[in-house]
């Protein structure tokens, strides 16, 4: 009789895991099928910390396809700071494509300052060149 009890406990225990990852299986998806794969326990740690882990992830693919150093540990950080991760990617990638050098923490200082990153990295490198 405790066996089944134990039985049914484990299969409880599982049915409950699978519904909590259910709504991170397609984020899940994409990062493996794009090649950069999230362990599942990143995503349900994202579930239980109350981050959506679809915007997170499409940003960090977003970011390693542009090759920027920034690891998936960051962009939760960043998410739960109360940032816009999919701003501050952005603003990174145009940042590089203007040849601007910047690191991931001024980018999301302007985002928690309220302000646009790329907006105050245009109005930085405006002030640098007028200078000149």
């Amino acid at each position: 009789m405790p066996t089944d009890a134990i039985i049914l406990f484990a299969i409880c225990g599982a049915v409950l895991l699978g519904l909590a990852l259910l709504p991170a299986l397609p984020s899940w998806w994409h990062a493996r099928t794009s090649g950069h794969p999230v362990p599942v326990k990143n995503l349900l740690m994202m579930r239980l910390r109350k981050i959506k882990p679809s915007v997170v992830i499409r940003s960090y693919i977003k970011a390693q396809e542009a090759a920027l150093p920034i690891q998936l540990g960051e962009l939760e950080d960043h998410v739960l700071a109360g940032g816009c991760v999919t701003r501050c990617v952005d603003a990174m990638i145009e940042a590089r494509s203007r040849g601007l050098e910047v690191d991931w923490y001024t980018i999301t200082c302007f985002d928690l300052a309220g302000r646009d990153p790329l907006d105050a990295l245009s109005r930085a490198a405006a002030t640098a060149h007028a200078g000149d």
